[in-house]
């Protein structure tokens, strides 16, 4: 699963290369890493907004939480049911995810991520990353708590070819749409066009990728250079060189 994200680049690239400019640019913060479970900002460009980036809270709170009636409080329900990530193939089946898959999607604007890689019984996390570290979307949902305050999720699928051998427990990877999907996934589409993006939508530009500190499983609010440096893999297939 997608827990670990980057999004080290300034906001004046960013307003560049999206078009839009930021709700509260003051606010703007690049990080080189960011934990889901220390419930961090992302920055989203919403369906029912989508002239603006907004700072979205990493974690949806379902629209039927924030009610009277509600047992649980929305950091309650987050730490409870973990809705840092929607798996894309069920999103319509889950009361959690349903509204937001209908028509509160997203764009969540990120330049990397990272996902566990497994080797004898250990952990060891990889940087994933475009060439030139080129700013990337993932296919998101959202829900507005009030008016401004946004939670999101990443929406994740199976895993393909070169994400297999990266996240090679779960085999899961996060949906990075291609620039030609953007624009649809925050339109209105139907429950089939969706469906269709979560299937076909996957970027057709390569990931890079190597292993990284495992620091970063002890200190959830790292930041700085030493979160991305390649370190020796413990799985040897990848300390010999080539695309790692």
């Amino acid at each position: 699963m997608c827990y670990k994200t980057a999004l080290d680049k300034k906001a004046e690239e960013i307003t560049k290369q999206t078009g839009r400019s930021f709700h509260i640019p003051e606010e703007f913060a690049s990080y080189k890493h960011n934990d889901a479970f220390t419930k961090p900002n992302l920055y989203i460009i919403p369906q029912d907004a989508p002239a603006k980036i907004y700072p979205a809270v990493w974690g949806l709170v379902p629209d039927f939480i924030n009610t009277a009636d509600s047992s649980l409080t929305p950091s309650e329900y987050v730490n409870r049911y973990k809705t840092f990530n929607a798996r894309g193939e069920e999103f319509f089946e889950k009361r959690s995810y349903k509204s937001s898959a209908e028509g509160q999607r997203c764009l969540i604007l990120a330049d990397g991520f990272y996902e566990p890689h497994h080797y004898k019984g250990k952990s060891q996390p990889f940087f994933c990353y475009l060439e030139n570290r080129a700013l990337f979307a993932f296919a998101g949902l959202y829900t507005k708590l009030d008016h401004e305050l946004y939670t999101t999720t990443i929406v994740t699928v199976e895993a393909n070819k070169t994400f297999e051998l990266v996240h090679n427990n779960k085999k899961r990877m996060p949906l990075v749409l291609d620039d030609s999907f953007q624009e649809d996934w925050i339109s209105d589409l139907n429950t089939n066009q969706v469906k269709e993006i979560v299937t076909s939508g996957f970027t057709n530009s390569s990931f890079q990728y190597h292993p990284v500190t495992n620091e970063i499983y002890k200190n959830r609010t790292m930041q700085g250079d030493k979160t991305q440096e390649r370190v020796d893999a413990f799985d040897p297939q990848f300390n010999q060189g080539g695309l790692f």
